[in-house]
């Protein structure tokens, strides 16, 4: 039960870690929404939160399975 409880910490802290991240990004695709290149940068952005999702899921998974 400790070896969950501290996996759930950890993995709690990089999603903390990994929403701070997110935020940056989204105030840094505000911060440029008069560039023409918003459309690759969004999808840019789009993309890097896939896969920030998809890590997530797996170590979910993986704590689940211990």
């Amino acid at each position: 039960l400790r070896n969950l409880r501290k996996d759930m910490e950890e993995l709690l802290e990089k999603m903390e870690n990994l929403t701070v991240r997110a935020t940056r990004m989204v105030y840094d695709s505000i911060a440029i929404r008069t560039n023409p290149d918003l459309t690759s940068t969004m999808q840019h952005l789009e993309d890097a939160f896939l896969r920030c999702k998809e890590q997530i899921e797996k170590k979910g998974q993986e704590v689940l399975m211990e």
